[in-house]
């Protein structure tokens, strides 16, 4: 007998309570204060604290305005969304951005050293920013895929639920 897919055993949300999303979010932030770091190493001394704090000063500033719009555009399309579902969809794809900067931080720290160019510098900078930017939005819209795919969590998906999805992720969330 296969599996019933439910909320609680999905891969795209992991489930905890606010303190965990909490520390999970703080977690990521921190972690991408390490790609700030490797972008400091252009200008050692206070641009390295500089760009350690703006990273991830940057990730919650954005965060904080788009999710309060995300919600009210997906209740406007008619998706009855809960907030704690929204809330840790998006303290997951921050864990996982700051989880990818991290990741990318010692390649950003060798191309900083070496690369003079502020050109090309703004581009490494650029690069790892969208990197983050995508796999965020893929985190969050696959979440909400799957909360829309399953009648405990934001209900029956409708046709303006799929739109909205699919004004998110750029796809049939059916498919």
């Amino acid at each position: 007998m296969p599996q019933k897919h439910t909320l609680q055993n999905s891969p795209a949300l992991e489930f905890g309570s606010l303190r965990v999303l909490f520390q999970r979010t703080l977690l990521g932030l921190g972690l991408s204060s390490l790609f700030g770091l490797a972008l400091g190493l252009h200008h050692p001394g206070l641009a390295l604290l500089t760009h350690a704090l703006a990273i991830p000063a940057g990730l919650a500033l954005t965060t904080t305005v788009t999710v309060p719009s995300l919600y009210i555009a997906l209740s406007m399309l008619g998706v009855p969304l809960r907030l704690s579902l929204l809330l840790t969809a998006v303290s997951t794809a921050l864990h996982h951005a700051g989880r990818l900067l991290a990741g990318l931080a010692p390649v950003t720290a060798l191309l900083v050293v070496t690369i003079r160019e502020p050109f090309a510098l703004m581009r490494v900078t650029r690069g790892g920013l969208e990197f983050a930017r995508i796999l965020t939005l893929y985190r969050v819209v696959a979440a909400l895929r799957e909360c829309a795919a399953d009648p405990r969590g934001i209900g029956e998906p409708s046709l303006r639920c799929h739109a909205g999805l699919c004004a998110l992720g750029g796809r049939d969330p059916v498919a």
